[in-house]
C-alpha cells in the first residue's frame, strides 16, 4: 500500500512541476507576482528599500525558492519510493536523483515550445533543491530506523 502511495505521490509531482513548466509565462508570473506583493508589503514595514530594487530581488527568491521547493518535494518523495522498495540507501539516492534530474531536462526543454527561456542554471537549482529533500529525509530516516531498533 504505501508503494502504491508513494507511486501516485511521486507521479503526481511530476505532473504537477511539468504543469506548472508548461504555463504561459504571463500567468506564471502572475502567480509569481501574488506573493511577491503579499512580500513586499510585509518587508517594506520593516525595511527601507527601493521599491524596484526590493521587487525584483523578491521575485527572484520567490520565483527560485518554488523551484527549490518542488524539487526537494520530489526528491524526497522519491527518495522515498525507493527506500520503500527496499533499495540499498546508495541506489536510493542514485534514483532518486536521476527522476529529478530527467523531469527538471524536460520541464526546461518544455518551456521552450510555449514562449519561456530554457536555463541551465534552473536545472541546478531544481537539482539542488532535491539533494537538499533528500538529505533531509535521508536524515529523518535514519533517525526513524534508529528509534524503532531500540523500541
Amino acid at each position: 500500500m504505501k508503494r502504491l502511495l508513494l507511486s501516485c505521490l511521486v507521479v503526481m509531482m511530476i505532473g504537477f512541476i511539468l504543469y506548472q513548466g508548461t504555463r504561459p509565462v504571463h500567468i506564471s508570473l502572475q502567480n509569481s507576482d501574488y506573493f511577491v506583493e503579499k512580500l513586499m508589503s510585509l518587508i517594506e514595514k520593516v525595511a527601507s528599500y527601493h521599491e524596484d530594487e526590493l521587487y525584483r530581488m523578491i521575485h527572484v527568491l520567490v520565483r527560485k525558492g518554488a523551484h527549490l521547493f518542488e524539487y526537494a518535494m520530489l526528491g524526497s518523495l522519491s527518495y522515498l519510493l525507493f527506500k520503500c522498495l527496499k533499495q540499498r540507501q546508495h541506489n536510493c539516492w542514485v534514483y532518486a536523483l536521476f527522476i529529478v534530474l530527467f523531469c527538471a531536462t524536460m520541464d526546461e526543454f518544455f518551456q521552450s515550445f510555449v514562449g519561456r527561456t530554457s536555463s541551465v542554471r534552473d536545472v541546478l537549482i531544481d537539482f539542488s533543491g532535491a539533494i537538499i529533500g533528500i538529505s533531509v529525509m535521508s536524515l529523518l530516516t535514519f533517525c526513524f530506523e534508529k528509534v524503532s531498533i531500540r523500541s
